[in-house]
């Protein structure tokens, strides 16, 4: 696998492996600006990593942990001129010192192309991530969820 690449086992908010979420999704270091809005909060950070499952974002601010959030990444190109956001809903999991752990809970199909694009570039393994999400499809069709 790729240098960038890494995996994980998704945790409950208490932190204990979940039984039912033992899915794996490539996680990959990547650091655009990022802001998130809860209530009347608005706050500001730079993604640490990012999954087609959810993001680190390193702040110094928290929200409360299973607070639903809307969280907007700002992508910017190199070569040529890419300036977009990608707009998204998210679930905080975790909080830590300097960061917040969010798990996306809502985004459009354009979102998720250009999610899944930036990961499987800075991982390496387009098909890796494309089966990983449809694998973790299927297992939601099988369980209801």
């Amino acid at each position: 696998m790729g240098d960038f690449a890494d995996t994980y086992r998704e945790k409950t908010i208490s932190g204990e492996e979940d039984a039912m979420e033992k899915r794996r999704f490539t996680r990959v270091p990547f650091r655009p600006m990022a802001y998130v809005r809860w209530r009347d909060r608005n706050l500001r950070g730079t993604v640490e990593n990012l999954s087609l499952k959810g993001l680190l974002v390193r702040t110094e601010e928290q929200l409360p942990v299973g607070s639903v959030a809307e969280i907007t990444i700002y992508l910017e190109g190199t070569r040529s001129r890419l300036d977009k956001s990608l707009n998204l809903r998210g679930e905080v999991r975790r909080c830590e010192e300097g960061g917040i752990s969010m798990e996306f809970r809502e985004m459009d199909v354009e979102t998720f192309g250009y999610l899944r694009d930036v990961i499987a570039f800075n991982a390496g393994d387009g098909d890796r991530v494309t089966e990983e999400f449809c694998t973790a499809i299927a297992r939601k069709r099988r369980t209801g969820g």
